[in-house]
């Protein structure tokens, strides 16, 4: 009995911790903005709470990112007013709140208007999950060091 125990606890803490594993993209660092396009920087910073939760983040509809804890996205948008939408996928863990959160489609989290040569910082908060546009001084301080999300797979 103590090594069925032992086992889904072991199993329990692999699934967890596959979770918590970040970003492994490149690491953080300015890039030139087209000037037919606007950049969209979205970070989360490394936080214990919903650490295996990854958002799924949409542009107007379309996935963009898969934003995991404790890492940024780059986002090169067409100008114009864009609205950011979310769903969660807790990778297994707590199916139920993935089935919960995620009814109804995508939720809200900002509406912007983007234009054309200018970069815009993004912090992604959870409780509730939104997006909050953030001082330049502070996002870079935030990135410095962090990795970036692998391109967007579309949600399961």
């Amino acid at each position: 009995m103590n090594s069925i125990k032992s086992a889904i606890i072991c199993v329990a803490l692999v699934i967890y911790c596959g979770g918590c594993t970040g970003a492994s993209g490149p690491v953080y660092s300015e890039r030139l903005v087209p000037a037919d396009k606007a950049l969209i920087y979205i970070y989360r910073e490394d936080h214990t709470a919903g650490s295996a939760n990854t958002f799924h983040v949409f542009a107007n509809g379309r996935e963009i990112a898969g934003i995991g804890n404790g890492g940024y996205y780059d986002y090169l948008a067409d100008p114009g007013q864009i609205e950011f939408t979310w769903l969660v996928n807790s990778g297994g863990i707590n199916m139920l709140q993935d089935l919960f959160s995620n009814s109804g489609g995508p939720h809200q989290l900002c509406t912007m208007d983007a234009e054309a040569g200018n970069v815009y910082y993004f912090r992604f908060e959870l409780g509730p999950p939104k997006m909050r546009q953030v001082f330049k001084d502070d996002a870079v301080k935030a990135m410095t060091g962090m990795h970036g999300f692998d391109d967007a797979k579309p949600a399961s």
